[in-house]
């Protein structure tokens, strides 16, 4: 079962500054892939007591909201969006990574993303832990694991406007193996998808991304095409869970279940959107 609802519903982020008190030895890192984003929602969390915090722009150079040492900038090529930026960084830092890393996009400011860092950040340093807030699938966006497993993208476009150059660049570079169910099978077999954490934006501990030797990071990192737009990514962002298999059921949090906090200085806001995710990598 999954874990039972958010003790914290509703919590001020105050809390988290109780709970970074009391973490002794204990890491976190947060992973930001950018392209060129205002990353002004950064301010909310000046205060967390994160180890590092990198900015991987495949972009124009980023401008962080506030003074810190805590910044690593790094430039990457375009290729992959998010997916391919969180892999590259699990394998370059295999030897260093934090306890737990905390991956987000730039557009951390859209709804369904800030909402997913307003509960996940504090969560992380209550419990030391991933923390995946998560849909059921199938049953979101896919109604049955059969459209599941057809799920196939021929062209996609960013759903952060910034990010959104021409109509030109909607275009997707083909996944060499499709579709989804068949990729999934590659790479996964006998291991069931029940969850997904969609929009970019998850924690993961340095225990559960050792669940898989290296050479396996290095292996999606390989298999993404020199192209901004994959169609792989999609297919990762349905992954994660496998990817990071097994995760204990205490990790996962059903967004239905676990809404998160009011943002600073205001009351929580329905989600319109909450019904019509859509893939935000970047």
């Amino acid at each position: 079962m999954i874990r039972g609802k958010s003790c914290a519903k509703g919590r001020p982020l105050q809390f988290l500054m109780q709970i970074q008190s009391k973490m002794g030895d204990f890491t976190c890192d947060l992973v930001i892939s950018y392209y060129k984003e205002k990353l002004d929602w950064l301010k909310e969390f000046e205060g967390t007591a994160f180890r590092h915090i990198y900015i991987y722009t495949k972009g124009v150079e980023p401008a962080p909201p506030f003074q810190s040492d805590k910044f690593v900038i790094r430039k990457l090529e375009n290729i992959g969006r998010c997916d391919h930026t969180y892999v590259y960084h699990i394998y370059k830092e295999w030897t260093n990574l934090a306890d737990v890393t905390v991956f987000a996009t730039g557009s951390g400011h859209l709804p369904h993303k800030n909402g997913n860092l307003r509960f996940i950040i504090p969560k992380v340093f209550e419990t030391k832990d991933s923390v995946f807030r998560v849909m059921k699938e199938p049953g979101f966006i896919h109604k049955t694991k059969e459209d599941l497993d057809n799920f196939k993208i021929d062209s996609w476009r960013a759903t952060n406007v910034s990010n959104q150059e021409n109509s030109s660049k909607n275009a997707l570079s083909q996944s060499n193996i499709r579709p989804f169910g068949k990729w999934y099978e590659s790479l996964f077999p006998g291991i069931e998808l029940r969850h997904v954490a969609y929009g970019g934006v998850f924690a993961v501990s340095k225990k559960h991304i050792h669940n898989r030797k290296r050479a396996f990071y290095k292996k999606l990192v390989d298999m993404f095409p020199n192209h901004p737009n994959p169609e792989m990514g999609h297919y990762i962002e349905r992954a994660w869970l496998s990817i990071f298999h097994p995760v204990p059921e205490s990790s996962i949090y059903l967004e239905s279940d676990h809404p998160p906090p009011p943002p600073k200085g205001g009351s929580r806001r329905r989600n319109t959107r909450r019904r019509r995710v859509r893939r935000a990598m970047v």
